[in-house]
C-alpha cells in the first residue's frame, strides 16, 4: 500500500510492503509492533491530558475544540495546557514515529538519504504529527484480521 503527503512544499511517497517490518527491525533494532503500540499508549495519554485539561481531540480533524463543540479558530492552547501535554509527553520518545515514516519514505523511494536524520535534513519543517496522522490509517490495516487468511475457516471449523 502506498500514499503521498506533502511535507514542506513537496510531495512524499510512503509504502508499506510485507517487508517492511523486517526491514525496519533489521534498521533499527526494535520490533514494529512494540513501537506501534507505544505510539498508541502516546496518544492515549496526550488524549487523557487534553481532555483533563478542558479540551478534546477530534480524531478527523487535527486541530482542538472547545468542549462545547464551539471552535474559534484564532484560539490557541493555554500556557498551563501546553504545559501540561508537554509533562505528559516528555516520557515518550519520537524516535518510533520519525523511524517508521522514514522506512515506509525510503521503501517509497530507494534514492532518499540513508539515515533518518540525513532524510529529515532535507526538509525545513517536518510536523511529524502532522505527517503521522495521515499515514497511520495505512498501519492500522495490519492490525485487522482478513477473513480470507484461513483463520476465519480455522476459528469455526463448522465450516470445513
Amino acid at each position: 500500500m502506498e500514499i503521498k503527503v506533502t511535507i514542506d512544499g513537496r510531495e512524499v511517497r510512503f509504502k508499506k510492503t510485507g517487508g517492511t517490518m523486517r526491514r525496519y527491525k533489521s534498521m533499527f533494532s526494535r520490533e514494529w509492533f512494540a513501537d506501534l503500540d507505544r505510539i498508541a499508549r502516546m496518544q492515549r495519554k496526550a488524549a487523557e491530558v487534553a481532555k483533563a485539561e478542558g479540551f478534546e481531540v477530534d480524531r478527523k480533524k487535527p486541530d482542538t475544540k472547545k468542549k462545547n463543540g464551539k471552535k474559534d479558530a484564532e484560539e490557541k492552547l493555554t500556557e498551563q495546557q501546553v504545559y501540561a501535554l508537554s509533562a505528559a509527553l516528555t516520557q515518550y520518545d519520537s524516535d518510533p514515529f520519525y523511524d517508521m515514516l522514514y522506512i515506509m519514505a525510503k521503501e517509497a523511494d530507494p534514492d532518499i538519504p540513508d539515515t533518518v536524520e540525513d532524510w529529515l535534513d532535507t526538509f525545513d519543517d517536518f510536523a511529524f504529527l502532522d505527517v503521522w496522522a495521515k499515514v497511520a490509517p495505512m498501519l492500522s490495516r495490519e492490525m485487522s484480521v482478513d477473513p480470507k487468511n484461513g483463520s476465519a475457516a480455522a476459528a469455526n471449523p463448522a465450516e470445513s
